[in-house]
């Protein structure tokens, strides 16, 4: 009989999960090329819901390795053809195209990058370092990612690492370019 395994926490066993040539159902243990239409007929889920509940990344697509190939053949196709979409063609063809849902962190993100803070000596929350901004980045943290550790917004992460030699530190905090 089938158990229902608890979410993921670890990016390894993450990995191992999608790189099989199909991918498997972890409510019934069946494998399938691509579980969006199982999950919703046979089990009235949502990608979203399931993607949640197992603690599986946002930015990867619930299909196995066979499939992923097949659509990646495809757009290089498509490439080639120069048939592929090139930007936006207007406003609301843009918002359509960037719609995006809301994004956690899943459980084993929020353990890599625990383990990284404690590496380079820091807590959540604690006052901007440019030192440490760039090491996260060279880690592979998003800047996203690295303005939720200093609480501060995305555009000032971004704007510090693009402009690090105009970063300023005055006596009692930070001072933004």
């Amino acid at each position: 009989m089938w158990r229902v395994p608890l979410p993921f926490e670890d990016l390894n066993k993450i990995h191992e999960y999608f790189s099989h040539e199909k991918i498997q159902c972890l409510l019934c243990g069946r494998w399938y090329k691509s579980l969006g239409l199982h999950l919703r007929q046979s089990h009235q889920w949502t990608v979203k819901d399931y993607k949640e509940q197992f603690g599986l990344p946002w930015s990867r697509g619930l299909n196995g390795m066979g499939t992923r190939r097949k659509y990646q053949r495809h757009a290089h196709k498509l490439h080639a053809q120069n048939k592929l979409l090139k930007g936006c063609q207007d406003e609301e063809h843009c918002n359509k195209l960037h719609r995006v849902g809301e994004r956690r962190k899943i459980p084993a993100h929020r353990k890599y990058l625990s383990k990284h803070m404690k590496k380079l000596g820091m807590k959540r929350g604690q006052p901007f370092e440019p030192g440490v901004c760039e090491a996260l980045e060279e880690m592979g943290f998003t800047h996203t990612q690295i303005a939720k550790l200093f609480d501060t917004t995305q555009s000032r992460v971004s704007r510090f690492l693009k402009r690090g030699n105009k970063y300023q530190q005055q006596e009692g905090g930070t001072k933004w370019p």
